[in-house]
């Protein structure tokens, strides 16, 4: 009787440990988004000075690894630009996505795995993956332009983990709130 007991304890416990904790719906109506992410974000606003001016970055982003993820961490922002520079990526949206793929894969000194298409409803898009620390990490970026803005949403995970079912969770979460 006592056997079983045990055994019905462990039981419970292993389930309890094993099931891993709800995801978090992070709605921002400020920044016209929502997306899931594995646990809360944490918020950053940082703003740079670039040729066309003043431009504010808005970053929600989570360490996942005290998570057991399979991502390292993830990352959503959301940057709003002037209506000349808009313009411009509206005209050429390639433009916008070489520059800022190119920026993102040399300041990780990494190199492009894989590069594509990915548009989100009618607005632009692109998916990059990115190696990182020389085929340890992968970055998997997706990117859209949508009016005067941008989205960019970012796992990195260890190559080994890469394609994991978080990614998908995290990225096809992704919802504009119009």
């Amino acid at each position: 009787m006592k056997s079983r007991q045990i055994i019905f304890i462990l039981t419970i416990f292993i389930t309890a440990c094993s099931v891993k904790p709800e995801w978090y719906l992070l709605k921002s109506n400020e920044l016209d988004f929502e997306i899931l992410f594995p646990s809360q974000p944490k918020f950053s606003r940082q703003t740079a000075l670039l040729e066309t001016g003043k431009q504010d970055f808005n970053i929600y982003y989570c360490d996942s690894l005290a998570n057991s993820d399979d991502n390292i961490n993830y990352f959503a922002s959301q940057t709003e630009y002037s209506g000349s520079l808009m313009k411009l990526y509206e005209s050429n949206p390639d433009i916008y996505f070489d520059n800022k793929i190119r920026n993102s894969t040399e300041s990780v000194h990494g190199k492009i795995i894989a590069l594509k298409v990915k548009n989100y409803k009618n607005y632009p898009g692109r998916e990059v993956r990115i190696d990182f620390k020389n085929g340890e990490t992968v970055i998997l970026m997706r990117i859209y332009l949508v009016r005067n803005k941008a989205y960019v949403l970012e796992t990195m995970s260890y190559a080994s983990k890469d394609y994991n079912s978080s990614q998908t969770k995290f990225f096809e979460s992704f919802k504009l709130i119009e």
